[in-house]
């Protein structure tokens, strides 16, 4: 079973999140603030996280950050209501796997999700398209 981490400050957003998920068969952990979120992404070893960026203290940005540092192998997702250009393109930069806007759709969440968890998978197994073929 596939185990994801969730970093998300609003305990709504969290549980819909959490519900979702776990009906798609995942294991879900829950961080409630950025500081937690980046210490459970080195404890737990998730295999994907989904982070939103605006939170009270260490934010999203400082999670990805630390992710990064510390070499943690799950692909990160942003979640976040900072839809602007910008902010997505610095997502991007800094090294996130994906951004999505809020609000976003089950299908696209779910998507992106089972998208990235095959590709690491795949680079984790150093699985290519074509060495399947040979």
């Amino acid at each position: 079973m596939k185990r994801i981490l969730v970093i998300e400050d609003d305990a709504v957003t969290q549980k819909l999140l959490q519900e979702l998920l776990e009906s798609e068969g995942y294991e879900v952990i829950i961080a409630s603030d950025g500081s937690l979120g980046a210490n459970f992404a080195t404890h737990f070893k998730p295999d994907l996280i989904l982070c939103d960026i605006s939170m009270p203290g260490f934010d999203g940005w400082q999670v990805l950050w630390f992710v990064k540092k510390f070499k943690v192998a799950a692909p990160l997702i942003f979640l976040s209501g900072k839809a602007a250009p910008d902010d997505i393109k610095k997502g991007i930069d800094m090294g996130a796997s994906a951004y999505i806007t809020k609000p976003y759709s089950r299908t696209e969440l779910l998507g992106e999700i089972k998208n990235l968890l095959i590709s690491n998978t795949q680079k984790t197994l150093n699985i290519t398209p074509s060495s399947n073929q040979r």
